[in-house]
């Protein structure tokens, strides 16, 4: 027999697995196994890199997940660039010269409070802002702060009603129609969105409504399409790729949008929605054609990528269960020896009582000879009443002496019975060693069902995660799992300060640091695509961490999530003591910012790890609850702002956003778990016949 070949799709399996991946041998195979081992130790041991050269694949370079991934990128690339180019364009369509402000009125006595809290025109007006050829100042609404944050967060009361019947739906009929078809819904009201603000401002929030449900059931979809395509060791730097599609499409968008409504090109700001719904119809036809719900459905993929992937998701739910295994074990084993402890202290307790015993039986016999020789002072003193008292001292020794016989017989009785308790708890240890020799058997016999169960069991365990379930979600179990919700609250923050960037820096670009519209978009696009790198680069990292098992699996979730939450924070706080420095503002949002990139290695994939089987709909909850924020964010801040454009106000909007995001935080670092849920695991599991028992080998 050959020693195997390893890959680097076998290193990333079997060197994180260990043995639970490699078939059973025969005694005639040794020395095989042997340089196989040898080989394996070797290449776990050297430092390859994490992406595999192309010296000896050449011909794979490009696999159909890779294709799967790209296209899921691009996909998150249009639908956040349908969704943030209306953040931009809403400058150009508002009419700000005929919307009231009042920083000069009820917000301030006098105007050398104002001019201390507000920045300072450029010494030079660009010729853009006053020249007839503008026209983002002189827009074709007349919006207050109020309204435009009800256009602007009108999208995300749509985005959270579909969160979770998106993920219950990939879950039963696959993510892959359920994802384009939300792409191709957002595209169609994408388009659609200059005619309805033209015709009315509700009809516009009704369409804005409409595109957040179509785009709300992209990010569960993707998480249930993740959970049957990637391996467990390229999750992470997969979720950074696809989802980093979201950054990318941001960066591309704000600038884009910003020149289009510059420009004539099909009346200006609509000109941007007609681009991107486009591309977003363009993207479904070329999304329908190349991707499929699972690997064994795609016609084109590779027998060896298909194996791969099927095997890689199998022994990963074989080790969950072999741990959890090996837990109850320890628990059953750890049973006699208390039970012994137990037993050891009834003898203890029992050899005491019987020392005391034998010290009140001396004491007795003390006092029964201190009180004889009192009775012959006594007799030597009544001698002359010796006849009378004779009857009455022989009734006294009688009875003395019928209480020391009874007295003899208990002791004797028990310590009769102490015997017999002695026998019993020899008995006893007896069957506790009976036990743990049974123990040891079940031990080894335990170790010829998992080499039976890697024969027979993981085949049938890959069939199984390759059919679709549709059995009853456990939504008991599911809402009140702690660690869920440790997910649900962490994103509720991290999405408070991410839409408090995403939706309203734009406007505080323009009133506050005075941008036009095109240097505005610039600048807000530049911490969305530092944030692409920093968080493909944060993922592999965490990827290389955990194959080399330098963290586990709950400490990376906590680390990348902090990272992902304190650092942009205290970029947020950098902005605060900026003031109008705009380019101390840009180092801070570019710059330290861009480390939100690193949630994709966080709770981003504690879903799949929680439960695969329910990883969509999981995903559907908790990310509902955060785009509430969608809407929340602006509602809340224009109630702040309130037609006060001051560095005071604003400083209160960043601060409620750091307070909300580090707070978020802190409940996932107490709760965070990343192990499977038992209400998680498949009940077919537990309905696999067992082998028959054989022989013990000693």
């Amino acid at each position: 027999m050959p020693p195997q070949r390893w890959t680097d799709e076998t290193r990333d399996a079997s060197c994180y697995y260990g043995n639970l991946i490699r078939p059973s041998s025969d005694a005639d195979a040794d020395d095989d196994d042997t340089e196989a081992d040898d080989e394996r130790g070797a290449f776990c041991s050297g430092d390859r890199p994490l992406i595999a050269g192309t010296e000896n694949a050449s011909a794979d370079w490009l696999q159909t997940r890779h294709i799967f991934g790209l296209m899921g990128f691009l996909g998150f690339a249009v639908v956040y660039a349908m969704r943030v180019n209306l953040s931009v364009a809403i400058v150009a369509m508002v009419n700000r010269t005929d919307v009231p402000h009042s920083n000069s009125d009820s917000a301030f006595n006098s105007t050398s409070d104002l001019a201390n809290d507000t920045c300072p025109l450029p010494p030079v007006v660009p010729s853009n802002w006053t020249t007839p050829h503008s026209n983002w100042q002189r827009g074709e609404f007349q919006w207050d702060e109020a309204t435009q944050g009800l256009v602007l967060g009108s999208f995300f009361y749509g985005y959270v009603l579909t969160q979770v019947p998106g993920g219950r739906l990939a879950e039963l009929l696959g993510g892959k129609r359920i994802y384009g078809y939300g792409v191709l819904i957002t595209a169609i009201f994408t388009l659609l969105t200059p005619l309805a603000a033209r015709c009315d401002l509700p009809l516009l929030v009704l369409v804005r409504v409409l595109e957040g449900m179509g785009e709300g059931v992209t990010y569960p979809a993707m998480h249930a399409m993740l959970a049957h395509w990637i391996p467990p060791l390229e999750r992470n730097k997969f979720a950074a790729i696809v989802y980093a599609g979201s950054n990318i499409g941001t960066v591309i968008s704000m600038p884009l949008t910003g020149w289009l409504c510059s420009q004539r090109l099909l009346g200006g700001w609509p000109s941007a929605f007609y681009i991107f719904g486009l591309l977003g119809i363009v993207w479904f036809v070329a999304w329908m054609h190349l991707v499929y719900d699972r690997p064994g459905e795609h016609p084109r993929i590779s027998c060896k990528e298909r194996t791969y992937i099927e095997r890689a998701l199998a022994v990963s739910r074989q080790r969950l269960q072999l741990e959890q295994e090996q837990e109850q074990r320890e628990e059953q084993l750890e049973w006699p020896e208390r039970h012994l402890e137990v037993e050891q202290r009834d003898l203890e307790r029992a050899e005491r009582d019987l020392e005391r015993r034998e010290q009140l039986k001396r004491a007795e016999e003390h006092l029964e000879w201190e009180q004889q020789h009192l009775e012959r002072d006594q007799e030597h003193l009544q001698r002359e009443e010796e006849h009378l008292q004779r009857a009455e001292r022989v009734l006294e020794r009688a009875e003395r002496d019928l209480q020391r016989e009874e007295h003899l017989e208990w002791e004797q009785e028990h310590l009769q019975r102490a015997d017999r308790h002695l026998e019993v708890d020899q008995r006893d240890l007896q069957r506790a060693d009976r036990v743990l020799k049974r123990a040891e058997e079940t031990v080894l016999q335990r170790e010829e069902h998992l080499e039976w169960d890697q024969e027979t069991v993981l085949p049938r365990m890959a069939e199984e995660a390759l059919a679709p379930e549709a059995e009853h979600i456990p939504w008991r179990a599911i809402l009140s799992s702690v660690p869920l919700w440790a997910i649900l609250v962490t994103q509720c923050g991290q999405s408070w300060a991410f839409y408090t960037q995403l939706t309203e820096l734009p406007t505080y670009m323009s009133n506050i640091l005075h941008f036009d519209i095109q240097s505005n978009a610039l600048l807000n696009a530049i911490p969305y695509l530092t944030a692409w790198f920093v968080g493909i680069g944060c993922s592999a990292l965490a990827d290389w961490m955990l194959a080399r098992r330098i963290i586990s699996q709950l400490n990376s979730y906590r680390l990348w999530n902090s990272v992902s939450s304190v650092v942009p924070s205290l970029g947020l706080v950098g902005i605060i003591y900026g003031g109008c420095d705009w380019i101390w503002v840009t180092l801070m949002l570019a710059g330290v910012g861009s480390f939100g990139g690193a949630v994709y290695a966080g709770n981003q994939m504690n879903h799949i790890a929680l439960s695969p089987r329910f990883a969509g709909t999981m995903y559907g909850i908790t990310n509902s609850a955060a785009n509430i924020c969608g809407f929340l964010a602006p509602y809340v801040i224009g109630l702040i702002i309130n037609h006060r454009e001051t560095l005071t106000q604003w400083h209160i909007v960043f601060w409620l956003a750091v307070t909300l995001n580090v707070a978020g935080n802190f409940v996932y670092l107490i709760f965070a778990r990343a192990d499977e849920q038992s209400w998680s695991r498949s009940r077919s599991r537990s309905q696999i016949r067992r082998p028959p028992n054989r022989s013990l080998r000693i």
